[in-house]
């Protein structure tokens, strides 16, 4: 009896020759490889253009604000080069006393 115990332990035993056979590497088709690179590529083909899209709108916000801010100043620009006399200096501003130096120096 202890024989037939024995026997059935040796089975499970997993020696180098037994290991490598289990381990033992099988071709496989390279149209599956191709197929999983080619989806890999395109996921992230897909996921990139979602990170593109999502810029372009953040650019396009942005680009809405600044035009709204810039035809506000021009406004207020407009408004004051209205109100600016039209000679550019009001009389009592006139600089006097003002050293200037030959142009042939």
């Amino acid at each position: 009896m202890s024989r037939d115990i024995h026997r059935q332990g040796c089975s499970n035993l997993k020696t180098a020759i037994k290991h490598n056979l289990g381990t033992k590497s099988r071709p496989m088709r390279s149209g599956y490889l191709e197929m999983f690179i080619v989806d890999k590529h395109r996921s992230r083909l897909l996921q990139e253009k979602a990170n593109l899209s999502k810029r372009v709108k953040q650019i396009d916000a942005e680009i809405a604000h600044i035009d709204k801010e810039l035809a506000e100043r021009k406004s207020v620009v407009e408004h004051d080069i209205h109100s600016i006399d039209h000679r550019g200096i009001a009389e009592d501003k006139v600089i006097e006393n003002i050293k200037s130096m030959p142009l042939d120096y």
